[in-house]
């Protein structure tokens, strides 16, 4: 796939955004180094932008997407802006192939479904079995230092929704 480069809207003619994740100022042709930023457990690119005086933090999913994804950025019935999603989790991979729009409660569900699979990883078939087994007699936050994974794990292998195809 070849990086196209497009204006980035309110900054024609000043910045550029590529289906790379990539942006550039148009005068020195320089890329520009994104920072990150955190925001509860993912971690964002960002990047400042300047016009006419004025700063801009800019998300650069965002920007990418604002430019390159086809269709709706919001819902036509309702108006809700969408949100973007990284189909491979990672929120630093700004390629316009691993971005599309969802709906919140969508996104919500690809994150729980990332989590599932993480756990399902760090865990065999004993260990659940020994998980249940400790459950009542030790704290779950003990059981969970245990085995090595975090407390809400923990309740969700003991309420079945995690692990739930072993009794």
């Amino acid at each position: 796939m070849k990086e196209i480069w497009k204006d980035i809207k309110n900054y024609e003619g000043i910045y550029q955004v590529s289906s790379f994740g990539n942006i550039k100022r148009i005068k020195t042709a320089r890329l520009l180094t994104p920072q990150k930023s955190k925001c509860g457990n993912h971690t964002y690119s960002i990047i400042c932008l300047c016009n006419k005086g004025k700063k801009t933090t800019n998300s650069i999913h965002k920007l990418v997407a604002k430019t390159f994804l086809s269709g709706p950025s919001c819902c036509p019935t309702c108006k809700t802006e969408f949100e973007i999603h990284h189909i491979d989790e990672n929120g630093t991979n700004n390629r316009i192939d691993n971005l599309k729009y969802t709906t919140h409660k969508k996104n919500i569900e690809y994150s729980k479904e990332k989590h599932q699979r993480k756990c399902i990883k760090k865990l065999n078939k004993n260990q659940v079995i020994q998980i249940r087994n400790l459950y009542g007699i030790i704290p779950n936050i003990d059981i969970a230092r245990q085995f090595k994974i975090s407390p809400s794990t923990v309740c969700d292998i003991i309420k079945g929704r995690l692990w739930k195809h072993i009794v």
